[in-house]
């Protein structure tokens, strides 16, 4: 979404990309992204994910990359939409000597509302209830806290996510 939204703030469709003599590759994953980059089918890459990310090391391993910043206006309109203005640190993936500006957005978990309560309280509570397990899933989880996670959810929570959090005192009881 953040891919086409930055196309869409260029004024570039994949049509034009096209006149250009080029086209847009979309892959399924990040190790095919990686696949495709090696096999010299792409001449860039767009990843929106935590770092590190193995691929983009890889990618860079293999052929020196440039990190390019987002304008301050695209970081506007991403802002307004919800993303947060950030940064990629200087010297990650060896990338660039100083901080590249881009946008962060935080991970959330949704349920459908014909989910029962039971099983979305036991799902929040699994999360909740062991923050080092999420921790250990990938390094950009580091900061999950759980007295954080019901905070700004961008929608209504769900009932069973609800119950857990007044159990636990972390929402104004009703």
């Amino acid at each position: 979404m953040v891919f086409e939204l930055t196309l869409e703030h260029f004024g570039v469709t994949a049509l034009e990309v096209e006149r250009w003599g080029s086209r847009l590759v979309p892959s399924s994953n990040y190790e095919e992204q990686l696949a495709l980059y090696q096999a010299g089918e792409v001449d860039a890459l767009w990843q929106f994910m935590g770092i590190p990310s193995p691929s983009i090391a890889a990618a860079h391993a293999y052929t020196p990359l440039k990190a390019l910043p987002f304008p301050p206006d695209l970081i506007a309109t991403l802002a307004g939409l919800g993303w947060n203005a950030a940064a990629l640190p200087a010297n990650a993936y060896g990338l660039s000597a100083v901080p590249v500006a881009t946008v962060t957005m935080g991970t959330s978990l949704g349920f459908h509302a014909s989910v029962p309560t039971e099983v979305v309280y036991a799902i929040t509570q699994a999360v909740c209830d062991h923050p080092e397990r999420v921790h250990a899933i990938h390094p950009a989880a580091a900061l999950f806290d759980p007295v954080q996670a019901p905070c700004l959810p961008g929608g209504p929570l769900h009932p069973g996510a609800e119950r857990y959090f007044r159990a636990r005192g972390l929402l104004p009881s009703t």
